[in-house]
């Protein structure tokens, strides 16, 4: 007997330092070359699962396609808008100018055959001028003048002041003419006065 638990004593002592330790609750696990447990005793084998990580997939949604259909949309109309206003602009500035081309031609025109005239007679959408024996008549036709030489070989001209132009022609004692054009679609614009005087001898 004590032969044999001297021999058990001695296996026991030989096990400890590997890292078993009989006689407690805890039992150590014997440590391997590489620091890792790989088994313990009295307990089921442990093995850890890692799953692949899952990506995420990079792409555009449905919420963030329409979502550019959108600004892209407002985007579109707010330029066309401009466009249009920058367009209506330029048209009205062209008009614009080009009333003040024919009035300024309108207004050489009138004075000078005014200046030239023995006589004249105005009514209320007419001018009639008198010399050396012809008729040169200024007719009003809402916001065109046409301009009208009697003779053997008549000769008309056509005034254009827009089609929004309003005229009136008044007599100036005997001598003068005032002719006023004003231009509807500006009501804060003053109107364009023309005043014409026949030379008298």
């Amino acid at each position: 007997m004590s032969s044999a638990f001297s021999t058990l004593l001695v296996r026991v002592r030989a096990i400890e330092p590997m890292g078993i330790s009989l006689g407690s609750q805890n039992h150590r696990l014997p440590i391997g070359p590489e620091g890792r447990k790989p088994f313990a005793l009295g307990h089921a084998s442990r093995t850890t699962r890692r799953f692949p990580r899952t990506r995420k997939r990079r792409g555009i949604m449905i919420l963030q396609t329409m979502m550019y259909l959108v600004l892209f949309a407002a985007l579109l109309a707010a330029s066309m808008q401009t466009l249009a206003l920058i367009r209506a602009s330029e048209m009205r500035s062209q008009e614009r100018t080009q009333f003040r081309r024919d009035l300024r031609r309108f207004a050489d025109e009138l004075r000078r055959d005014v200046s030239k005239s023995d006589s004249m007679s105005v009514t209320a959408n007419q001018l009639t001028l008198r010399s050396s024996g012809r008729e040169l008549v200024y007719e009003m036709d809402g916001s065109i003048v046409r301009r009208t030489l009697s003779g053997d070989s008549p000769a008309r001209e056509v005034f254009r002041f827009g089609p929004d132009a309003e005229q009136s022609l008044l007599q100036e004692g005997e001598s003068g003419v005032r002719w006023q054009v004003r231009r509807s679609d500006q009501p804060g614009e003053d109107a364009f006065e023309i005043l014409a005087v026949r030379r008298t001898p």
